[in-house]
């Protein structure tokens, strides 16, 4: 705006016969004003406003004693001796930008503008200019910023793309290439549904509109049809693009997750073949302790009944002897008859999966040191034998833990039917403990067991947690659709 009114004054005078008088139109205009303003005639500065002092940081006799061009930045003097010579012929309209030299060494820029006029009779320059050392700050960073977007990008090794709201692709990096088969050119003239599975295209349509209603974007599992019919898993991303506060476009970021879908699937397939193993080994185990260890102890028992009983001539010292012998028969009997069962729970298929858990927490009290209760939510019924044998496990190996580490003083086991969901809780008030960030963390933390547990829980389809706090116990859960 001062541009503009300046010029105006000028050109209601004569140019040739009536220059300016810069000393007047300078102590009019521009002495107050809050940019940096200077008269210079014969390279030398003969006015200048608070402002101008204030942004080269000279003393007022400095200002006065240099050349013109010595606060310019070296580089740029040509520039702005070209520039200035342009404005005063009427060569140029626009302003020009340069860098200039501070007093104390710093280097800044300004936008500049100079008049021809004349100062006590003789021509000379008028010249203001702003700082806009800021704005070229904030300009070199956010181009800056625009190239490590524009790197990050195209050498990305996730695919990136770009697209409209009717799916039809702007721009997509080179991953998005080498992943899809086709060139980034082909993939510019495509649309997201040329590239999906009906069933991923639906789940895009849905994360898209719950972005368009202010929901907060996920993850998404996709299928994408390789340009040689081959078929990739995608974890993907997408995030809304706006632009004035409307919608435009959404951008979505994918990473091939084929592979470690694959080694997943063949680890659930060993550990499933594993868990099934050793499941046949405890029935054999348990089998051949009930069948052959648990009746030759039997046998023993009531051979050394028969000879404490037969020989009345026995003195009391060996008498007492054989009953120590057979009462530690008994011992090995009964801790026999335990192992059996706890590696093939019997009356888990007999009387079903509450009994078997209220049995436990009896076995669980027995030793004298905590209560175990169970408690029954619903109405019960009963389940497939593997769904039954996992939950009963799982329920063995938390109670295992508390008895191990948690030194609870109570523990409950609680189990909810209802008609959408079996919830299998185990609650102890014992000491608790910090649990990692991820559950895979468990295993270099040496707690196995809660490995197992969850591992025990997706062979059944079902979902595993724990939550746990210094000082306020565990809870252990597991929770499968039914």
């Amino acid at each position: 705006m001062i541009c503009h009114e300046v010029r105006d004054m000028v050109r209601r005078r004569k140019p040739d016969k009536e220059l300016p008088d810069l000393e007047q139109l300078f102590r009019r205009v521009f002495v107050h004003l809050p940019v940096g303003a200077f008269v210079v005639q014969n390279r030398k500065f003969r006015l200048f406003n608070p402002q101008f002092q204030k942004l080269l940081g000279y003393a007022r006799e400095e200002l006065l004693t240099m050349d013109c061009l010595e606060p310019v930045f070296p580089d740029d003097r040509d520039i702005v001796r070209r520039n200035a010579v342009e404005w005063l012929k009427g060569q140029r309209s626009a302003p020009y930008e340069y860098q200039y030299v501070k007093n104390d060494g710093t280097i800044c820029w300004v936008t500049e503008t100079v008049l021809s006029g004349q100062y006590r009779g003789e021509r000379a320059a008028l010249g203001y200019f702003v700082d806009i050392t800021e704005r070229k700050k904030a300009e070199a960073t956010l181009k800056e910023a625009r190239k490590r977007y524009r790197d990050l990008f195209s050498n990305a090794s996730d695919a990136i793309g770009i697209r409209d709201l009717k799916g039809n692709l702007i721009k997509v990096n080179r991953a998005a290439s080498t992943l899809t088969g086709y060139s980034v050119g082909e993939l510019t003239k495509m649309n997201v549904s040329d590239l999906l599975t009906p069933e991923s295209i639906e789940m895009v349509m849905q994360n898209q509109e719950r972005l368009l209603t202010g929901g907060v974007p996920g993850l998404c599992d996709l299928e994408l049809v390789r340009r040689d019919g081959t078929k990739r898993h995608l974890k993907s991303v997408l995030r809304l693009i706006t632009e004035k506060g409307q919608p435009v476009g959404i951008q979505g970021i994918s990473k091939d997750v084929t592979e470690q879908r694959r080694i997943g699937q063949d680890m659930h397939f060993y550990i499933t073949e594993i868990t099934r193993a050793q499941e046949e080994e405890r029935k054999r185990i348990a089998r051949e302790l009930h069948d052959e260890t648990a009746q030759s102890l039997a046998t023993l028992f009531l051979d050394i009944e028969t000879i404490t009983e037969s020989w009345r001539q026995l003195s009391p010292e060996s008498a007492h002897q054989f009953e120590e012998l057979q009462a530690k028969v008994h011992g090995m009997m009964e801790g026999v008859r335990r192992i059996s069962h706890e590696l093939r729970p019997g009356d888990l298929e007999q009387v079903g999966l509450v009994l078997a858990l209220e049995s436990l927490s009896h076995q669980f009290t027995g030793d004298g040191k905590s209560v175990a209760r169970v408690e029954v939510i619903g109405c019960e019924r009963r389940l497939p034998t593997e769904v039954e044998l996992g939950l009963y496990r799982i329920a063995q190996e938390a109670l295992s833990n508390v008895r191990k580490h948690s030194r609870a003083t109570e523990v409950v086991t609680k189990i909810e039917f209802t008609r959408e969901k079996i919830k299998l809780s185990v609650i102890d008030n014992g000491r608790g403990f910090e649990l990692p960030e991820v559950l895979g963390d468990f295993t270099r933390k040496g707690k196995l067991g809660l490995i197992g547990m969850d591992e025990r829980a997706r062979l059944i389809n079902a979902n595993f947690s724990v939550m746990s706090q210094l000082g306020k116990g565990t809870t252990v859960a597991v929770e499968l659709a039914r």
